[in-house]
């Protein structure tokens, strides 16, 4: 019998900037954020006389979410796995949990299915991408996808649909950087997103290139003016939740450069660029604690994309000869080149 057990992992994710232009293809900017969301895919082939094939798999996703949809289309193929998913935040959404589980489990079929043809085993970002977006649009809609790119990609990721264009950066800043607090508050994305109507996208245009800018040339001060720009658009709009803006007014800390909510409304989560001292954030999560708010990430949880990591066992009762494969997507490219899709 020869056993195998597969251990997949993504980060979360947070929209820096670029909510709201997303929808018409416009430039974002995802962070890819620890902890990892995990999908463990067990699977057993019986190659020894006497043994019966096993118990078939089951889905371990809701049947409605896009995860469980995709596991449906592909029950055949999915069956052959036990599979466990192991969400770090515990359901409290907001960071990219649903995108998180449609991505492991579209993954674990590149994995496998590369590793039967012998061939190197790597994730087909392109047809995931596609695929998120079909099976996305029965819900009336049809997402950009660009939070599924930043958590495939990892760090901080630039995704221009309109141009086809992924760039990844690190954060360079000197003297600057960013927490992100949960709010404990949830909207209901894709209700909110059907009911959304048209609107101007130039003054998130004009900003998004700011923020592009201070990238590629480090320049903190300018990405600094273009967070703050880009909040204030969206306040303009009409797109920030009342408890969000509830939030924003109460901090005052002059050590906090900008503020924004993150995604839809800015509902679920609230970013804060800073110049970092340990004294000062302590005493800014502790004014975020009193408003409801709940630290859950930094400039230093940035991480790398999708991670796959297949263990077989080559004999029935003996973990001694063990085969460990390991790939890593990550798109090598910094501020000057970036990737096509």
């Amino acid at each position: 019998m020869i056993r195998q057990e597969s251990d997949l992992s993504i980060p979360g994710k947070c929209f820096i900037a670029g909510e709201y232009l997303a929808l018409s293809g416009g430039p974002t900017l995802v962070a890819a954020l620890e902890p990892r969301f995990v999908l463990r895919a067990k699977q057993i082939e019986y190659s020894i006389p006497g043994f019966s094939e096993g118990e078939n798999g089951k889905n371990p996703f809701h049947p409605k979410s896009l995860a469980g949809r995709w596991w449906l289309e592909h029950k055949k193929f999915y069956q052959q796995f036990n599979l466990s998913f192991f969400d770090p935040h515990l359901g409290k959404g907001g960071l990219g949990g649903s995108t998180a589980e449609f991505a492991l489990l579209h993954g674990l079929m590149d994995v496998k299915l590369s590793l039967c043809e012998e061939a190197q085993s790597q994730f087909d970002l392109r047809k995931m991408w596609s695929d998120y977006r079909a099976i996305s649009s029965s819900d009336g809609i049809k997402p950009s996808g660009a939070d599924l790119i930043g958590q495939v990609n990892g760090h901080l990721t630039m995704f221009d649909r309109n141009k086809g264009r992924i760039n990844q950066f690190s954060w360079l800043f000197q003297n600057l950087g960013f927490m992100l607090f949960r709010t404990n508050k949830k909207l209901v994305t894709h209700e909110y997103l059907q009911e959304l109507g048209d609107f101007s996208s130039l003054g998130f245009e004009e900003a998004m290139a700011k923020i592009i800018e201070s990238l590629v040339k480090v320049d903190a001060r300018t990405f600094v003016d273009g967070i703050n720009e880009y909040a204030t658009e969206l306040l303009d709009l009409g797109f920030v939740a009342e408890h969000t803006q509830n939030i924003l007014e109460k901090i005052k800390s002059p050590e906090v450069l900008a503020k924004k909510g993150c995604g839809a409304m800015g509902a679920d989560v609230i970013c804060l660029i800073d110049r970092p001292g340990e004294d000062s954030r302590k005493t800014i999560v502790e004014a975020m604690n009193a408003l409801g708010c709940t630290l859950v990430a930094t400039e230093h949880s940035l991480t790398g994309g999708l991670r796959a990591e297949v263990l077989e066992n080559s004999h029935i009762e003996s973990t001694s000869q063990s085969l460990k494969i390991e790939t890593l997507m990550d798109f090598k490219a910094d501020s000057s080149r970036g990737v096509r899709i």
